[in-house]
């Protein structure tokens, strides 16, 4: 007997999953009942995720389904998966449990590939699959010679060795996943001596997130069918957000599940495709056999209207009609004036009376972050923001002074800097291979049993020594040669713990003033201006995926300047013709910043980006109105 789902089905979801009177349209019901192979390109806020949650919840109420095969429902972060279960899981209980997968596409590589490979490979489970540990494991070695190696790449700043790769195809040690040369000559001192560094920490047990993907690659070249064993498991599976998905997700996937026993539907925005640190100028994500949600829970029509045509793949977009209809507005200045770009947004969001609305935030957003002296960045725009460094949507916290300053970064009261200082001595005794006799890591819980049972001297020494740190903190002195000296002198040489600090962790963890870790960047400030506009300063990249009231986009220089890049997208009816690398780029990041907000979208272009596209200077107002069209009001401060 096939699975069907019937238009009774859909009824009886929507009364559950949407507002009371609401209606899901034709064009997402079709979705919802097909059950073919198919990609669905979806435009920003088309609310295709509950779309997908409706189908589920169908599926759910239908199982055991034929021949008792699963439903395999896959997306990128724990916080996708938390959503799909808060929203579901009082309906569809069964969609959690065998035969049935949902999860992260990280966490099923690594559940039902990576460890298996790895039991295969050395008779034993790993230990950890996490980048964090996989980081402070491959920083140590007490070979001389490995260490060398480690610090000739530091010291020309040629590399770190914690971002070097075993390579998807080949296994050999380069700069990248997908990078299928050699980070040095193969015959180089350098090249063995890190290779055989990283085969050690493999075998150890210690994998970063891309080992899993280079293990299961290998995994299934040496056993074929267990892609067909998976396949024949699960019968249907949904990837979500499919443009976040990277060029090795997308081939173990496709070496996964075949078509001729799976089916597959991939659901996602090609167009917002820039990953969560990165921007790539191709498509990873090619859809076949599409069926388009071109309808916007989100955008109003003039937003639709005006970004439609800035994106990668143009796509028609209907904009939601109970959206207020506010033309989009470029903010035209000159380097004299670049301050008063966002206190006229704020201007602007209080003529529309868009200040007072509490639902979504109001945001302003770029590419490029820290103030540049001769090129405009969000720090030129706004010098007055905080930065907040993230890798992968994580914080990366590399040395101590890290944690102290998370506890003011986070909330400026008591309990932030205490769970802070914690959080440092956790990561301290992590970092130094201190574990529990089961072999796992300490967490806080733990180690304050731990204590309480084996030393409880110590234990009344952290209490007090946490509650004195924490109030010299809140009054602006500075506690960390305090928190290091009981680290060395007192944690370490308890003789419960007994563990010798390491010179190399101790360079990093205990080195003051620097970020060892900061390649990749994530800017935020939540600010209010003077006459209550509320309003957050962010990075493109930490707003994808959300919906804002009124966003304000700033053009900022990163391989010259984006929206100059891009700005011929901007006119009407224009075509994009053949798009060099950078222009790709800067349109993708366009697309995502503009398209957040509700209400209000605001582009804030320098004078001279008109100017220079149009091959002469232009000073009349007017004039500029007649280049976009009536897709944009145009204001110059």
């Amino acid at each position: 007997m096939s699975l069907e789902i019937t238009n009774d089905d859909i009824d009886k979801a929507e009364a559950f999953l949407l507002p009371q009177g609401a209606k899901f349209c034709e064009e997402r019901r079709s979705f919802i009942r097909s059950l073919d192979t198919l990609d669905v390109q979806a435009c920003p806020g088309s609310g295709k995720t509950t779309a997908l949650l409706a189908k589920l919840l169908i599926m759910s109420s239908k199982i055991p389904l034929p021949n008792n095969t699963g439903i395999c429902v896959l997306t990128h972060t724990n916080a996708a998966i938390d959503e799909i279960k808060r929203r579901i899981s009082k309906r569809s209980s069964g969609i959690f449990q065998y035969p049935n997968y949902v999860g992260t596409i990280q966490t099923f590589v690594n559940k039902f590939l990576a460890i298996p490979a790895f039991i295969d490979k050395y008779g034993k489970r790993p230990i950890a699959i996490d980048n964090e540990q996989f980081y402070y494991e491959v920083i140590r070695s007490e070979d001389q010679e490995i260490r060398k190696a480690v610090r000739w790449l530091r010291q020309r700043k040629y590399t770190d060795v914690r971002n070097l790769r075993f390579s998807f195809d080949q296994f050999i040690i380069s700069k990248s996943l997908n990078d299928e040369r050699p980070f040095l000559g193969q015959d180089s001192p350098t090249y063995k001596n890190i290779e055989k560094h990283k085969l050690h920490v493999l075998e150890k047990g210690y994998l970063c997130f891309d080992d899993a993907y280079t293990l299961a690659n290998e995994y299934l070249l040496k056993y074929p069918q267990i892609g067909i064993l998976l396949s024949l498991r699960f019968k249907y599976v949904f990837v979500d957000e499919m443009q976040d998905t990277d060029i090795h997700q997308n081939r173990i996937l496709d070496a996964i599940f075949h078509s001729d026993l799976t089916i597959v539907q991939r659901i996602g925005d090609q167009n917002q495709a820039i990953y969560t640190y990165d921007v790539k100028e191709d498509l990873v994500w090619k859809p076949e056999n599409v069926v388009y949600i071109n309808g916007s829970k989100r955008l109003s029509q003039p937003v639709a209207n005006a970004i439609k045509n800035i994106a990668l793949s143009p796509q028609e977009l209907d904009g939601n009609p109970d959206k207020p209809e506010i033309k989009p507005i470029l903010i035209l200045f000159d380097d004299a004036d670049i301050a008063q770009v966002i206190p006229k947004f704020c201007e602007l969001v209080v003529k529309h009376d868009l200040h007072d609305i509490s639902e979504n935030p109001i945001k302003v957003v770029g590419w490029a972050g820290k103030e540049h002296e001769s090129k405009h960045r969000i720090g030129n725009y706004w010098p007055a923001y905080i930065n907040e460094r993230k890798q992968k949507g994580k914080t990366v916290r590399d040395s101590l002074e890290d944690f102290i300053n998370l506890g003011a970064c986070k909330d400026i009261n008591a309990r932030a800097y205490s769970l802070a200082i914690v959080d440092g001595i956790l990561r301290f005794l992590q970092i130094n291979s201190v574990t529990r006799v089961n072999g796992r890591y300490f967490t806080a819980s733990s180690f304050f049993s731990y204590l309480d049972e084996e030393i409880p001297d110590l234990l009344d020494e952290l209490k007090l020594n946490l509650a004195r740190w924490v109030l010299l903190l809140s009054q602006g002195d500075d506690v960390f040669e305090q928190i290091k000296d009981f680290l060395f002198n007192r944690l370490a040489k308890d003789n419960k713990f007994g563990f010798r600090v390491s010179d190399s962790i101790a360079q990093i963890f205990f080195e003051r003033g620097s970020q060892a870790n900061s390649s990749h960047n994530d800017e935020t400030s939540q600010i209010v201006l003077p006459g209550s506009v509320p309003f957050v300063v962010d990075t493109i990249h930490g707003v994808k995926g959300e919906t804002h009231t009124a966003t304000l986009y700033l053009e900022t220089f990163n391989n010259g300047y984006d929206v100059s890049n891009v700005i011929h997208c901007f006119y009407p009816d224009s075509s994009h013709g053949n798009l060099n690398v950078t222009q790709k780029r800067s349109l993708k990041m366009a697309y995502v910043a503009m398209s957040r907000p509700t209400h209000l979208l605001c582009v804030a272009i320098h004078k001279n980006t008109i100017g220079a596209r149009n091959k002469k200077i232009i000073h009349n107002p007017d004039e500029i109105r007649e280049i976009f069209g009536d897709y944009w009001d145009v204001i110059e401060i």
